[in-house]
């Protein structure tokens, strides 16, 4: 399936950086990351159902593939970014659902007046519904 994503991160430095930054004045040449818009698709590589004694009910369930790619807006510069990863599906009730999501990502930067690439992680955990 297709899907839009809007995510927000709230960032800050470390105490030890908070340190150097009162101390000298400097700041990491990497940016926090601020807000991201992504479009992407999803495809579903299965679907599974599981009984699990005593629960009273059958666990549905899928894994899934995903890529996306949009724009992020880091300490104020917005770049190009990607991100690709799997993600496990569990249906909660024939509409509703959880997931989670493990993301390799890709955001570029301009660092110290270069751009370059940055390679990150982001676990997502995430719940939605079907129309």
């Amino acid at each position: 399936g297709l899907e839009a994503q809007v995510a927000y991160d709230w960032s800050s430095l470390d105490s030890t950086a908070e340190q150097v930054k009162e101390m000298y004045g400097l700041l990491p040449d990497s940016h926090p990351p601020g807000w991201r818009a992504m479009l992407g698709a999803r495809y579903s590589i299965g679907y599974g159902k599981l009984m699990v004694g005593g629960l009273g009910g059958v666990f549905h369930f899928e894994p899934q593939l995903f890529l996306h790619g949009g724009i992020h807006d880091n300490g104020g510069e917005i770049g190009p970014s990607t991100d690709a990863g799997v993600g496990f599906l569990v249906f909660l009730t024939p509409r509703f659902f959880a997931r989670v999501d493990v993301a390799v990502t890709l955001d570029f930067e301009s660092r110290s007046g270069t751009t370059i690439g940055v390679w990150g992680a982001l676990p997502a955990l995430g719940a939605g519904g079907t129309l």
